[in-house]
């Protein structure tokens, strides 16, 4: 047997045992999308409705709120961005995220997610979001449907890591587009579109557009985890590792100058491999093309329940629930309708010969005039006919029926803007009410968050990969940094985030400046609006780095006034210390001489008889008695 017919083995036994597993998943999802595009009915239902000449009706409650989940997630989306791990990896971040906006913005990436998740995780519970290269070698975004793609019926990991295989199979492709994807390869193609018939399908894989059979093929592309041998250089002293990409050669100069300190083994690392096939049929084959040995496919996932065995309930969307209260709130209106129509709601009766003109009967607007014969009628010969009533209990069995469709999902009127009891209530209860309802869905927003992460990774990988340095400065205007090519760097260095969505870098950049002014951060206007995404702005930043120069000037005068003052201040406050020293001094001086008064006194009092202190003591309190009678006389 040729290595073309294991090829072809290989592939036809992991298609056919992933599609007998993903089958019941892939019927029920069409179902699921059937009821969401408004088409729940069956085939014998709608024979059942054309052989009771009804007409085939449905009243769609599932998209109403598909579209409101989704509408919240678009409303609140948030750009992608990635962030160092540590300081050190700040610039790089910086460059790495200044790829990654402009590229989602410009080719349409969060459009991308949005309808995965929309089509995906909300209506059939699961879509793939592909990142690929165009001819041009730019990066670009696509959504691969329920119905286009199979995975190994044994993964677990909503990552896809341990997934084996994936199969992505486009039916009734123009053999012209398959020739473009596999340049080299068209006679080979041409031949196997011809001469083969395909057995390998998937079912409800409609293509677009019909005609040009001949011209047409199936074309799958088979990815496969696989594994390759690399060369490990090592640091003897740190032990750090990594692969070895370069040749063979530089490897052994490298070793041979540093055999001190460098090592090298053998080792083999994961990678994944592609080969294609057409209408069952082998093409060619090849490594990873995207050089960034993983899967380019992020999995987009609704309700997941890998530990389940039913493949038809283990993944599924929000509409899976709401399907048979859908069926049954369609099926009683419209049997209500059904009723109405049926039976003669307006119009006269009237019996034989009781009208002059007779025709006059007929002219009862939409109504329905019937003859009966004489006698027919007792009392009146002409009676309105009273159209039946339609028993109540079908509506209030309907909107029942409604009301268990939004239980059931998790909504509320309040996330329509309604209240329940079409009561006015307060805008915060509507936005608590709102809240309440939207934590039901935490767990689809939070798998969201999470394929996101994923998918900004290896966004980030096949930058790394695919953009030379010359291609990354010419987005940027500035040359990648060192560190911008390291190996292992979104795995270690980078840490995917979120933020508010703008459409340049500097838009961002802009509102984060904003946002660090009003908490207080010392930055100034004019760098603000210098990175304002704003027209004509020159004018702008002229007139306001004159008045900041103006301010300048004036704080500076005022520093000069002020500097002045204190130096006043300084010297009225030497002068003042001064005039107190000398105070100091007098009152010293005086203190010294009382003492020595005192010292001179006592000297002459002991000079003096006792006889002769006497009397001048018995003087002294006599003059003091004279003054204080004056004194009290002066009172």
């Amino acid at each position: 047997m040729s290595e073309d017919q294991n090829k072809e083995k290989d592939f036809e036994e992991a298609f056919n045992n992933s599609y007998d597993r993903w089958f019941p998943f892939i019927e029920q999802a069409h179902l699921d999308f059937k009821y969401t595009i408004d088409d729940p009915w069956t085939a014998a239902d709608k024979q059942y409705f054309k052989d009771q000449n009804r007409e085939v009706l449905n009243f769609n409650i599932i998209r109403r709120i598909v579209n409101m989940i989704s509408g919240y997630e678009i409303k609140n989306r948030l750009a992608l961005k990635i962030g160092p791990a540590e300081g050190s990896d700040d610039k790089v971040a910086s460059q790495l995220t200044g790829i990654v906006m402009p590229l989602m913005e410009n080719h349409h990436g969060y459009e991308v997610l949005s309808d995965a998740f929309e089509l995906g995780a909300l209506t059939t519970g699961l879509n793939l979001v592909e990142i690929y290269l165009d001819r041009k070698g730019d990066i670009q975004f696509s959504r691969k449907p329920y119905n286009k793609f199979l995975l190994d019926p044994g993964f677990t990991k909503q990552d896809l890591s341990d997934c084996g295989h994936i199969i992505i199979h486009e039916e009734g492709m123009l053999v012209d587009d398959v020739k473009s994807i596999l340049p080299g390869s068209e006679s080979l193609i041409e031949t196997y579109a011809k001469q083969t018939e395909s057995q390998i399908t998937l079912p409800f894989s409609a293509y677009q557009g019909k005609g040009r059979e001949d011209k047409r093929c199936n074309y799958s592309a088979f990815w496969e985890r696989d594994t390759k041998k690399v060369k490990i250089l090592a640091n003897r002293k740190t032990g750090d590792s990594f692969p070895w990409l370069g040749k063979k050669e530089d490897l052994d100069m490298i070793l041979a100058r540093y055999a001190m300190q460098l090592t090298s083994w053998d080792d083999y690392i994961d990678t994944v491999k592609l080969s294609h096939y057409v209408n069952g049929k082998f093409i060619t084959k090849g490594p990873d093309p995207n050089k960034i040995d993983d899967y380019p496919f992020i999995g987009v996932f609704g309700y997941w329940y890998p530990e389940y065995d039913d493949q038809s309930l283990k993944l599924q969307g929000i509409v899976r629930s709401l399907r048979g209260p859908q069926r049954e709130v369609s099926k009683r209106l419209s049997k209500i309708l059904d009723i109405i129509d049926s039976q003669v709601s307006s119009g006269f009766m009237a019996e034989e010969k009781t009208l002059v003109n007779p025709d006059d009967i007929h002219a009862s607007g939409q109504g329905k005039g019937i003859w009966l014969k004489e006698g027919a009628l007792s009392g009146k010969k002409v009676e309105r006919i009273t159209a039946p009533d339609i028993p109540q209990g079908l509506f209030q069995l309907n909107r029942d029926l409604q009301t268990f469709i939004n239980d059931i999902a998790g909504v509320n009127e309040a996330l329509f803007g309604k209240d329940e009891l079409n009561a006015q209530v307060s805008g915060y209860l509507t936005k608590l009410r709102q809240g309440a309802a939207l934590i039901a869905q935490g767990g689809l927003f939070n798998k969201l968050r999470f394929s996101k992460q994923n998918f900004t990774f290896k966004l980030a990988k096949f930058i790394q990969k695919n953009y030379n340095k010359n291609k990354v400065a010419r987005i940027l205007n500035e040359q990648p940094v060192p560190q911008f090519y390291t190996e292992d760097l979104s795995r270690y260095d980078l840490v995917p985030q979120e933020g508010l969505l703008t459409e340049t870098q500097q838009q961002m950049f802009y509102i984060e400046l904003r946002q660090a002014k009003a908490e207080g951060a010392p930055i100034t206007w004019t760098m603000i609006f210098e990175n304002a995404p704003m027209q004509m702005k020159d004018k702008l930043l002229k007139m306001m780095k004159e008045e900041e120069q103006r301010q300048q000037q004036a704080q500076q005068e005022q520093l000069k006034e002020k500097q002045l003052l204190d130096q006043m201040r300084m010297a009225k406050i030497d002068a003042d210390l001064g005039r107190g020293a000398e105070r100091r001094a007098q009152e010293e001086e005086n203190r010294a001489g009382a003492a020595l008064s005192r010292i001179k006194t006592a000297k002459e009092i002991e000079e003096m008889g006792f006889d002769r202190v006497l009397k001048f003591i018995d003087r002294a309190i006599a003059f003091e008695g004279v003054n204080q009678k004056k004194a009290m006389t002066k009172r």
